[in-house]
């Protein structure tokens, strides 16, 4: 059905996940190429208040360098696909973690179809192109009435910041502080989150952080040279006047 649709040359946002098997998605694509569509795919999580919240803070380098990043979502699902949670559930999660801290650069994974559920739960271990690791954790094989079924937490040299379940709860806490400013969802929504826009700039934090610690090594070395100098003076003016 995409496919007929691509080829009638109409531009198309579609309900993730784009397919099941990755030589459909690399013909869906080629073709939308040619054809210079848009072709885009819905990944709404991006756009609840607690993600642009961590969006902003990332922003404003208040997380400093991210260490390591972590997903976990659960609830009940599966008979098709025996990889359907992965593909069709856990796509937000992969979305998420690439989002907020960059490309994945490797991934492993551990599986069990202990519930005869197809590969209904699993955890994916991973390193960033930014060096540091990420977790993801997902199940078809809890509840979604689940307090906390889901939720992201991001670590960096500066603070931490929580998102719970989706859309209920954001919280910072920065370095070593047990006091977290947070804010959680109300029954009447508050459209506070209308001028946080944009994904994280992680090369741009990266390079922030590293020129602020070539700046704090070049403090260091001139301070040093000072002391040596001024010891380097002293021995001297006592070697001449002993």
């Amino acid at each position: 059905m995409t496919m007929k649709v691509i080829k009638s040359s109409c531009h198309l946002f579609v309900e993730k996940p784009l397919v099941f098997k990755m030589q459909e998605a690399k013909k869906l694509l080629a073709e939308a190429k040619k054809r210079k569509l848009f072709f885009g795919i819905n990944f709404n999580w991006r756009y609840s208040t607690p993600v642009r919240k961590a969006v902003q803070a990332i922003n404003e380098n208040k997380l400093g360098e991210i260490n390591f990043i972590t997903w976990r979502f659960g609830g009940s699902g599966g008979g098709g696909d025996p990889h359907g949670n992965l593909i069709e559930t856990q796509c937000h999660g992969f979305d998420m973690l690439e989002y907020l801290n960059g490309p994945i650069k490797s991934v492993q994974s551990i599986m069990t179809d202990k519930t005869n559920n197809g590969f209904s739960t699993f955890v994916v271990s991973m390193k960033f192109k930014n060096k540091s690791v990420g977790s993801l954790v997902g199940s078809y094989d809890t509840s979604y009435a689940y307090p906390n079924t889901h939720y992201l937490e991001i670590n960096g040299s500066k603070g931490r910041i929580l998102i719970e379940d989706q859309v209920r709860k954001y919280s910072f806490n920065k370095k070593d502080n047990e006091t977290a400013v947070s804010t959680q969802k109300r029954e009447q929504r508050e459209d506070s989150h209308a001028s946080i826009t944009g994904r994280p700039n992680i090369d741009e934090i990266s390079k922030r952080n590293e020129e602020a610690e070539r700046r704090e090594k070049k403090s260091f070395y001139t301070v040093t040279g000072i002391i040596v100098l001024f010891i380097v003076v002293v021995v001297v003016l006592i070697y001449f006047f002993s």
